[in-house]
């Protein structure tokens, strides 16, 4: 079984029903990564592997949880890397030492190359900036792991804090997640602790 996240014990082989077609390769080699501060929990949509080139930020929709959010996405038939809420995080598909699994949660040619963070919640730009809304401290603490959880996708993957980082609503037409002033927020917040 595998060791606790960050432990740097092999993940076990994913399995699964692949999903959509697209420009992706077989994973190289077996010893996936956990990613810190995360529960490994994969997600039922497995994928062949891709080189990440950019780091995907969502809402999830809905003020609930990260296991929440790993249901929706098993129930439609999506996949997404990494989830987080409040309290935890979840790593839902596998990283190895240049790849990582491809996931089916930004819409068409979006997903290649994307690595995908789904925060809990909705509406951002109406809460990251409103220290009396209800959410506001949820949303920072979602946010705080986030930020954590892309830190280590840019170091692992080589990646530029300045450019790799966008929001769903820039590469997908029709989606507004995460909100344009939340993701310029995060990506402050992203080159201060990376």
């Amino acid at each position: 079984t595998p060791g606790p996240p960050g432990s740097g014990t092999p993940a076990p082989p994913g399995s699964g029903t692949p999903g959509p077609p697209s420009n992706t390769t077989v994973c190289q080699g077996t010893d996936a990564l956990f990613v810190p501060g995360t529960e490994y929990k994969l997600g039922s949509i497995r994928n062949d592997c891709m080189r990440p080139t950019r780091i995907i930020i969502h809402w999830s929709g809905a003020w609930n949880s990260a296991e929440a959010t790993l249901n929706t996405l098993n129930s439609r038939g999506l996949s997404c890397q990494l989830a987080t809420d409040s309290s935890h995080g979840l790593q839902m598909l596998d990283f190895f030492g240049t790849e990582s699994e491809h996931a089916w949660c930004a819409g068409g040619g979006a997903n290649d190359g994307s690595l995908n963070i789904e925060i809990t919640g909705n509406q951002f730009d109406g809460v990251y900036n409103d220290p009396s809304h209800s959410r506001y401290k949820e949303l920072m603490a979602s946010t705080s792991r986030a930020v954590a959880q892309a830190c280590w996708m840019l170091g692992q993957y080589g990646l530029d804090k300045n450019s790799a980082i966008f929001g769903h609503f820039e590469l997908h037409d029709g989606k507004p997640d995460p909100g344009p002033g939340y993701l310029e927020f995060f990506k402050q917040e992203v080159k201060k602790a990376c």
